[in-house]
């Protein structure tokens, strides 16, 4: 079967799932792996069309598209696009960028239409995307070969069939292939648009190397990553069979900027959430445990006002009888006038709280690699041995964090687990990067129930050391870091709504495990709010839509801002988040004061 046999541009945009997507005379989105789905999806052509292998999907990934391409279209030019990954026709070069939705403005705006994608390919014959240097994600000083990184991140032995079958059968590309490969820059995603003699011959030669390679690759026990093998394999491919075809072919090669589609609405409608915080309050008074609950900060005194903070809200949330001890972990710094300011919060004789310092020498040998996390946060790791030995788990908190509900509901039973734990904002990613199974889901540790009695059970420091030492050049988060990696699999999994992230509430271009329905849920009915990232609500430029809950909590402890203040911070903020007004009355404004001021001086 043929489409389009006059086509001139035929890109193919990979669906897999229900989303937003974008159809015209050059784009069309196709559904890939279509004989295995359950549902057809709407509007887009299937891959299981004509000739196909759509059935291996699940292994080569977009590659079932581009081989349905090759099969099954007849253009100038082919154009292999992901529904959340593009290239950047309006300028070639152009870094790489995010993107919202498919408006005319847009589309204009990233040179999705035919005159522009037309001037692109008067100059070139293949377009990809950039050659990156190669190194796990967060890591740019740990740059790789190839070879390494694939070997890191997948079975090294696959790489080697196909490494193999190159060699014997086409001898000379092989010489292009190793270049590639011992290079320290990749070519990733599979992102391409090329004339059409250069992509019906690559794809010609690519698949007839994965098919060969496919007969001594077993991928029987991979986990669903794992097992898509093929597409991770042709990544190496591609740019070494365009190194070819450049050198023997003088094949005009461009690198285009990538810019990924980021469609998950955050809940910006701070309004709405807070009604619903207020809603959840007198009910999570009501919720009382029958024994007493131990929550723990660790801070030094520059964070003793958002502890306070955090702690006012804490108390706010609880029932009236609710036994409760606050342990503060805190370093030297704390002052006799913070610890004073701190314990005046707690006026029922139910709740006590216990500082405890910790020599903050004691964790140099371990990497402060975050500017805006102190060192504080390895206090963590010794919660096992500081804290007191009746005391079987604790819920440990982040400074930087409001409480919307009752912080009790989450004392549960840890049964043989090291912890109970949120998903992470971008915790696929993090995954990755330290190798963990796809079976862990990455945890923000930032609020996190700890196991003190099964920690005690084994040797605590020796997993928190030996899980850092031999990850070491892995590690970017910190003490986060080292936790996912000791509790590996042993992790109970707490609702998201107990760690609502700062990206819940912004647009999030990071990988995470959670479902859509999950954010939303847990941005609208949160049960603690937690400021992560860079951007504090204590910052007038911070942009989170529920500033207004810290502050409103902040107000309740000693810490709390007099009214001059409050306005000059309100008037900071509201000139942050309308910059552009500002700067244009003040430039209006700028010769009225000039003259103004001239005026009282000639008076004088």
């Amino acid at each position: 079967m043929t489409q389009d046999s006059n086509r001139k541009f035929a890109f193919f945009v990979c669906h897999h799932k229900p989303g937003p997507l974008f159809r015209d005379e050059i784009f069309t989105p196709i559904q890939v792996g279509a004989a295995l789905a359950k549902a057809p999806l709407p509007q887009c052509v299937r891959d299981d069309e004509g000739e196909n292998i759509s059935s291996k999907n699940p292994s080569y990934c977009e590659l079932t598209a581009l081989y349905w391409m090759w099969k099954n279209v007849d253009a100038e030019y082919y154009g292999l696009f992901q529904y959340r990954r593009f290239l950047n026709f309006k300028r070639i070069g152009a870094p790489s960028n995010t993107f919202n939705d498919f408006s005319r403005e847009k589309v204009e705006q990233l040179g999705w239409t035919r005159p522009k994608i037309e001037a692109v390919f008067q100059q070139y014959d293949i377009v990809t995307s950039p050659r990156w240097n190669v190194h796990p994600v967060g890591l740019g000083h740990l740059v790789m070969s190839n070879y390494d990184f694939y070997a890191k991140e997948h079975n090294i032995r696959d790489l080697d069939a196909v490494i193999e079958v190159v060699k014997n059968k086409y001898p000379d590309i092989f010489p292009f292939l190793l270049r590639y490969l011992y290079s320290e820059r990749c070519t990733f995603a599979n992102l391409m648009a090329m004339r059409s003699d250069y992509f019906k011959s690559y794809a010609e030669w690519l698949f007839d190397v994965l098919f060969e390679a496919e007969k001594a690759i077993d991928i029987s026990g991979y986990d669903s990553y794992q097992k898509r093998v093929f597409g991770f394999l042709s990544e190496r491919l591609c740019g070494a069979y365009i190194d070819y075809l450049k050198a023997t072919r003088g094949a005009r090669v461009a690198e285009a900027g990538v810019v990924f589609g980021v469609f998950a609405k955050p809940v910006t409608d701070g309004a709405q959430a807070l009604r619903n915080i207020e809603a959840q309050t007198a009910p999570a008074r009501d919720y009382l445990v029958p024994e007493r609950v131990h929550v723990t900060f660790a801070i030094d005194d520059t964070y003793a006002p958002h502890c306070g903070a955090a702690i006012a809200s804490l108390l706010g949330n609880i029932h009236e009888r609710q036994q409760l001890t606050i342990h503060i972990l805190h370093d030297e710094t704390l002052s006799p006038r913070s610890r004073g300011l701190l314990a005046s919060l707690l006026r029922r004789p139910e709740t006590q709280i216990d500082f405890i310092e910790i020599p903050a020498k004691d964790f140099d040998f371990f990497p402060n690699n975050r500017a805006h996390i102190s060192r504080a946060t390895y206090y963590r790791l010794v919660l096992h041995k500081v804290l007191p030995a009746e005391v079987k788990k604790t819920i440990y908190i982040d400074a930087d964090v409001i409480l919307a509900d009752n912080i009790c509901r989450i004392w549960v039973d840890l049964e043989d687990n090291f912890a109970a734990a949120c998903a992470d904002e971008g915790g696929v990613l993090q995954t990755r990067r330290l190798g963990l199974p796809l079976s862990h889901t990455y945890f923000n540790a930032g609020v996190c129930v700890f196991n003190l009695e099964k920690l005690r059970g084994c040797d605590a420091d020796l997993l928190y050391l030996e899980s850092y030492a031999y990850n070491r050049k892995l590690i970017s988060l910190q003490d986060q870091d080292i936790l996912n990696i000791a509790f590996c699999d042993k992790t109970k999994l707490l609702p998201l709504r107990w760690n609502a992230n700062a990206r819940l509430y912004r647009w999030n271009d990071l990988e995470y495990k959670y479902s859509e329905t999950e954010a939303q849920d847990a941005a609208l009915h949160p049960g603690l709010i937690h400021y992560t990232d860079s951007s504090k609500p204590w910052n007038p430029r911070c942009e989170h839509p529920l500033v207004s809950l810290y502050w409103r909590w902040r107000n309740e402890t000693p810490w709390r801002r007099g009214a001059l203040a409050r306005l000059a911070f309100n008037l900071t903020a509201w000139r942050w988040r309308n910059r552009d007004f500002a700067r244009q009355f003040e430039r209006r404004m700028r010769p009225r004061v000039k003259a103004i001021g001239r005026l009282f001086t000639s008076q004088a």
